[in-house]
């Protein structure tokens, strides 16, 4: 099984890197396709470890998501890691916040996520956030428009 990768938002690269390691002790042959992130450190590292993948560093409304397409040869893998910063109990307090999508930086950030997702319809989705995330406007309109496209889903809290 072939198995092709975006990633928006990987950060340091540990749900890319679990995903990836999973999947190739499953059997599976992976190639990471994608790689979007906001900042250029983390997607420094990112890149490193996946010299073979597209990248995108910057602002997400400067970045559109036709641009980072899987070619559909492969089962496509979509992963997001959103930046909890809006969304965590010391971020909401550090930053003054009433709710997650107050947060100037990255509270929009689940809307590139949906678009992506709505736009290139990957046949596996995999979501990562904080568990004070799940409660958030923005989780409830991640689980309408993964409803509204078709897909089945579960939430699970790991540690």
């Amino acid at each position: 099984m072939n198995i092709e990768v975006v990633e928006m938002f990987p950060g340091g690269g540990t749900l890319l890197e679990a995903l990836t390691t999973g999947l190739k002790q499953g059997g599976a042959e992976v190639t990471v396709a994608g790689l979007i992130e906001l900042e250029a450190r983390y997607l420094a590292i990112s890149a490193k470890a996946h010299p073979e993948a597209s990248t995108w560093s910057g602002s997400a409304g400067e970045w559109h998501p036709a641009e980072l397409s899987a070619p559909r040869q492969a089962i496509r893998l979509f992963a997001a890691g959103i930046p909890c910063t809006g969304a965590s109990k010391a971020g909401l307090s550090k930053n003054g916040l009433s709710c997650a999508e107050e947060h100037p930086d990255v509270g929009y950030l689940f809307l590139p996520t949906i678009h992506y997702i709505r736009l290139h319809k990957p046949e596996i989705v995999v979501l990562e956030n904080t568990d004070a995330y799940r409660s958030t406007l923005s989780a409830r309109l991640l689980r309408d428009a993964l409803t509204a496209s078709g897909y089945t889903f579960d939430e699970r809290v790991v540690n």
